[in-house]
């Protein structure tokens, strides 16, 4: 029997949004591209370290004003001041325009756009483009709650690490407390690990531990942005995600996250060092 196609049942909204901040972020980057290494201007926002070119507005307005198009009732939450909160639908986007500023404007290539959806609160898609990587070539995470995650359509797979002492982990100072943080956390992992890196674009990091290359993750201050888009990903991966403290994230717009993402097989591990 031939089925016909109007037969099928519907796609879910979500993957239609997929393909649509697919599009957008690797625009976006084509922006970012287009101001890297040429950048005029560098003004710092609070905190060490904290700054803003002109190409984190540029990305910022065209990812905002393509979600305005297609979706105007959807809330959008935005590093740099987008805040659109809408009581008519149950979506939210989470926009990091430019996740990695300061190796952006130094000329480093461990930049990203990440582009998060939420629904009710919870993240459930989840788009990261990398236009440069360091392996020359552009890099875009997708991944949708319960369809897995990929990079340019391949699936990825979190790694089977299970020792502490064989596993190399991440790790971002931010902003703010640097020496309560490093003192808190780096201090108490560094010596129960293989090594632990740093980035300065925590996207970058927690997509290489989704595609396997690392076995955990830990942040204290992230900021919405930073890592709804990548949840999904690790998530989808087979990663765990939880705050310092083995609970859930409670998403809440203008709340820090104290973020730590594993293997899985880490995570109790991790926890019992920083926790």
């Amino acid at each position: 029997m031939i089925t016909r196609a109007d037969e099928h049942p519907p796609l879910p909204p979500e993957f239609e949004m997929q393909r649509f901040a697919t599009v957008t972020a690797q625009k976006a980057g084509d922006i970012l591209l287009s101001h890297f290494e040429r950048i005029k201007s560098v003004t710092s926002k609070d905190g060490a370290g904290n700054i803003k070119t002109e190409a984190d507005q540029a990305s910022e307005d065209f990812i905002t004003s393509e979600i305005h198009k297609l979706y105007p009732n959807h809330s959008i939450v935005g590093e740099e001041g987008t805040l659109q909160i809408s009581e008519d639908s149950p979506y939210t986007w989470s926009v990091d325009p430019l996740d990695g500023t300061l190796p952006f404007a130094s000329g480093l290539p461990a930049w990203s756009v990440s582009i998060g959806l939420l629904k009710d609160q919870q993240p459930i898609m989840g788009v990261v483009h990398f236009p440069l990587s360091s392996f020359g070539q552009e890099e875009t995470y997708t991944a949708i709650k319960g369809q897995g995650a990929f990079v340019n359509g391949k699936r990825l797979q979190v790694s089977s690490e299970s020792k502490l002492s064989n596993a190399l982990v991440g790790f971002d100072y931010g902003y703010h407390n640097r020496v309560k943080r490093i003192q808190e956390v780096l201090l108490k992992v560094a010596p129960e690990v293989r090594y632990t890196l740093t980035e300065a674009c925590a996207t970058r990091l927690l997509a290489d531990l989704a595609a396997g290359k690392l076995g955990g993750y830990l942040h204290s201050g992230l900021e919405h942005w930073d890592i709804a888009a990548i949840t999904t990903i690790i998530t989808e991966a087979g990663g765990e995600v939880t705050d310092l403290k083995g609970k859930p994230i409670v998403w809440e717009d203008g709340k820090q996250f104290d973020f730590l993402a594993t293997n899985g097989k880490l995570h109790g591990a991790l926890l019992k060092l920083v926790s």
